[in-house]
């Protein structure tokens, strides 16, 4: 009897610790680089998400570190992407599947040339449909993180965030 209560004690936490980690997202306020046009950098590496003095920073645990300069930025936009917690709720229990799940994800849209994202921020405050060219950077952005982040973007950069619409 007790060699049953253990095969279960241990098959349950084996269950909710897989759970645990399919289910892992961006945590101990860190991002991951989604995607862009940033070399050096792999999709997926998790990193910081630093707002200095005078660029916003991305350090992955491995890699080289890459700054963006305000200056340089054209335009961000932030959107919430909300999604069902499948691998949840077949590991551990099927309420979960009425939850959602979201992330949060920020797209700097930046000009290596700082004459160049000059020029195109005042095209973006004439026409807020212009659509800058030049380099992105996507970040998944912590939960925790979000609101101060774009608070601190939006100040020190002087541009607005464009919200996308939620999706679910």
């Amino acid at each position: 009897m007790r060699q049953n209560q253990r095969r279960a004690v241990f098959t349950i936490s084996a269950i909710l610790f897989v759970a645990c980690v399919i289910q892992a997202g961006v945590r101990g306020h860190a991002s991951v680089y989604v995607g862009g046009t940033l070399s050096g950098i792999e999709k997926g590496a998790k990193g910081q998400l630093d707002t200095g003095d005078k660029a916003l920073a991305f350090s992955p645990g491995k890699g080289d570190d890459f700054d963006i300069p305000y200056t340089q930025v054209t335009a961000m936009d932030y959107g919430e992407h909300a999604g069902r917690r499948v691998a949840a709720a077949v590991f551990v229990a099927w309420p979960l599947l009425f939850s959602h799940k979201k992330r949060h994800y920020l797209t700097v849209y930046f000009n290596r040339d700082e004459a160049k994202a000059s020029e195109q921020r005042e095209k973006i405050a004439q026409d807020p449909n212009f659509a800058p060219t030049g380099d992105v950077a996507a970040f998944e952005i912590n939960k925790h993180d979000f609101a101060d982040v774009i608070d601190v973007l939006q100040a020190k950069t002087g541009l607005k965030v464009k919200l996308e619409s939620v999706s679910h």
